[in-house]
This record gives structure tokens, C-alpha cells and sequence, in this order.
């Protein structure tokens, strides 16, 4: 299998794993419309193991940028009160 497909089928396992859902704001995505995200970026000493790995929708993923789950978890907490 060649890195494109294997990276195609790790894609698929997550956003299946997420029940076709967006890992920050829960709501459905489509598989094509899913983002691959680093829940530690990358620049800040994330990996590329499946522990560090979720799919987003697109809106949420740029909105995360460069920020750690946990500090965009704090900010949406704040933008709901």
C-alpha cells in the first residue's frame, strides 16, 4: 500500500472512530469535508500517532491554528457562557 492510501485509510479509521463527527464542536462532517488534526501541533512537539490525531471540520481546524485542544476547549467554554 502505497503512504497516500495508507494515510487515506488512517483518515477514514478516525473520522469512523469519531462517528462522522467533528472532534471540537461534535457536529456531523463528511469524510471529504473532515480535516486531519494534530491535537498537540506539530510546532509545539505534537506527533503523528493516532493518540495525537483527530479529525475536524474545517471551520473548527482553522480556528484552532497553532492552539493545544485543551486551550480552544477553555476558549469555546467562554464564548457558551
Amino acid at each position: 500500500m502505497t503512504d497516500t492510501r495508507k494515510l487515506q485509510a488512517k483518515r477514514t479509521r478516525l473520522w469512523l472512530q469519531q462517528k462522522r463527527r467533528c472532534c471540537y464542536c461534535k457536529k456531523p462532517v463528511a469524510r471529504k469535508d473532515a480535516t486531519l488534526e494534530h491535537v498537540t501541533p506539530k510546532s509545539q512537539g505534537g506527533s503523528n500517532r493516532w493518540r495525537n490525531l483527530k479529525m475536524a471540520c474545517y471551520d473548527c481546524n482553522r480556528a484552532k491554528g497553532i492552539e493545544n485542544r485543551q486551550q480552544m476547549n477553555a476558549e469555546q467554554a467562554k464564548c457558551q457562557d
